[in-house]
Protein backbone atom coordinates (compact mmCIF):
# COMPACT_ATOMS: atom_id res chain seq x y z
CA UNK A 1 0.00 0.00 0.00
CA UNK A 2 1.30 3.71 0.10
CA UNK A 3 1.29 5.82 3.10
CA UNK A 4 0.49 9.11 3.52
CA UNK A 5 0.85 11.80 6.13
CA UNK A 6 -0.91 14.51 7.06
CA UNK A 7 0.29 16.32 4.61
CA UNK A 8 0.97 14.24 1.61
CA UNK A 9 2.19 17.13 -0.76
CA UNK A 10 4.56 18.53 1.40
CA UNK A 11 7.80 19.15 -0.39
CA UNK A 12 10.73 18.11 2.72
CA UNK A 13 14.50 20.22 2.48
CA UNK A 14 16.98 19.38 4.55
CA UNK A 15 20.28 21.47 4.95
CA UNK A 16 23.41 20.59 7.14
CA UNK A 17 24.47 23.69 8.94
CA UNK A 18 26.40 22.38 11.92
CA UNK A 19 30.02 20.47 12.29
CA UNK A 20 31.91 19.20 15.48
CA UNK A 21 34.89 21.88 13.94
CA UNK A 22 32.32 24.85 13.46
CA UNK A 23 33.00 27.90 15.41
CA UNK A 24 29.83 30.16 16.23
CA UNK A 25 31.18 32.92 13.71
CA UNK A 26 31.08 29.83 10.94
CA UNK A 27 28.40 28.37 12.49
CA UNK A 28 26.16 31.59 12.19
CA UNK A 29 27.31 32.28 8.38
CA UNK A 30 26.60 28.43 7.52
CA UNK A 31 22.84 29.06 9.17
CA UNK A 32 22.34 32.81 7.38
CA UNK A 33 23.11 30.54 4.30
CA UNK A 34 20.81 28.04 4.89
CA UNK A 35 17.83 30.53 5.74
CA UNK A 36 18.52 32.48 2.61
CA UNK A 37 18.36 28.91 0.59
CA UNK A 38 14.98 28.33 2.26
CA UNK A 39 13.69 31.65 0.52
CA UNK A 40 15.18 30.78 -2.52
CA UNK A 41 13.63 27.59 -2.72
CA UNK A 42 10.08 28.15 -2.13
CA UNK A 43 9.92 26.60 1.38
CA UNK A 44 7.10 27.68 3.76
CA UNK A 45 8.30 26.19 7.64
CA UNK A 46 12.00 26.17 8.61
CA UNK A 47 12.60 24.29 11.72
CA UNK A 48 15.60 25.52 13.60
CA UNK A 49 17.11 23.16 16.19
CA UNK A 50 20.71 24.55 17.04
CA UNK A 51 22.11 24.80 20.45
CA UNK A 52 24.28 27.87 20.28
CA UNK A 53 25.67 29.81 22.72
CA UNK A 54 22.91 32.50 24.28
CA UNK A 55 23.63 36.42 23.30
CA UNK A 56 21.43 39.19 23.10
CA UNK A 57 18.59 39.44 20.90
CA UNK A 58 20.12 42.77 19.22
CA UNK A 59 23.39 40.76 18.56
CA UNK A 60 22.13 38.03 17.34
CA UNK A 61 22.37 37.88 13.86
CA UNK A 62 20.41 34.34 13.06
CA UNK A 63 17.47 36.01 15.75
CA UNK A 64 17.83 39.29 13.04
CA UNK A 65 18.09 37.06 10.01
CA UNK A 66 14.77 35.54 10.94
CA UNK A 67 12.73 38.62 10.73
CA UNK A 68 13.52 38.80 6.88
CA UNK A 69 12.39 35.34 6.58
CA UNK A 70 9.09 35.59 8.00
CA UNK A 71 8.82 38.69 6.11
CA UNK A 72 8.51 35.98 3.29
CA UNK A 73 6.11 34.03 4.90
CA UNK A 74 7.76 31.59 6.43
CA UNK A 75 6.74 30.11 9.55
CA UNK A 76 9.58 29.31 11.89
CA UNK A 77 9.80 27.09 14.65
CA UNK A 78 12.92 27.07 16.72
CA UNK A 79 13.71 23.95 19.66
CA UNK A 80 14.47 25.18 22.85
CA UNK A 81 15.77 23.63 26.26
CA UNK A 82 18.73 21.55 25.33
CA UNK A 83 21.28 21.60 27.73
CA UNK A 84 25.08 23.74 27.56
CA UNK A 85 26.34 20.13 26.96
CA UNK A 86 25.53 20.94 23.35
CA UNK A 87 26.73 24.37 22.62
CA UNK A 88 29.73 24.98 20.18
CA UNK A 89 32.82 26.16 22.20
Amino acid sequence: GTARGVAPSAHVAIYKVLWSTSTVEIAASDVLAAMDQTIVDGLDIMSLSLALPKIPYFEDAIAIASLSVIEKGIVIVCAAGRGSEHNIQ
